[in-house]
């Protein structure tokens, strides 16, 4: 099997999330996020307040963690869908939720549950998370806690 580059790009500083969008590619560097389209051009650029984390698409919506904050855009334009949402120590990962919505660990040893429109529904204490796995269904959350269980 032989492969070969399709396509490259140089970010002007560190690369810290990168996520595919519906056959898009979402980039983020330095306080930049970036969406190319399936032709690599530059579909939208925007500004973050803080260096992004994490990046997680469903649904037409990327949901966007940086420093402390949660942020959720639009793919089509990358405009804000709501102001942003934090927590005391910031986040650390966030999934989508089957069904719409988002999980996202907090660094203070709690789950946060979001709707689709980035609007809080609940807060659960589950300790200091590692790792969000997956779902095994809508109602079936799989996590690692610090000890690997």
């Amino acid at each position: 099997m032989t492969w070969s580059v399709s396509w490259s790009w140089q970010a002007p500083s560190r690369v810290s999330a990168i996520e595919s969008v519906n056959g898009h590619l979402c980039v983020a560097f330095g306080l930049e996020l970036v969406l190319f389209n399936e032709s690599n051009q530059i579909q939208w650029e925007r500004s973050m307040p803080f260096k992004v984390h994490a990046i997680c698409n469903a649904d037409g919506r990327i949901g966007v963690l940086a420093a402390h904050a949660f942020y959720l855009l639009n793919t089509v334009d990358g405009s804000m869908v709501h102001e942003g949402r934090s927590c005391p120590g910031g986040f650390l990962q966030l999934l989508n939720r089957p069904g719409g919505g988002w999980v996202i660990s907090g660094r203070d040893g709690n789950l946060h549950l979001f709707d689709a429109n980035g609007v809080g529904i609940r807060r659960m204490h589950s300790g200091v998370v590692r790792r969000l796995i997956g779902w095994l269904d809508r109602e079936h959350l799989l996590w690692q806690d610090a000890s690997g269980v």
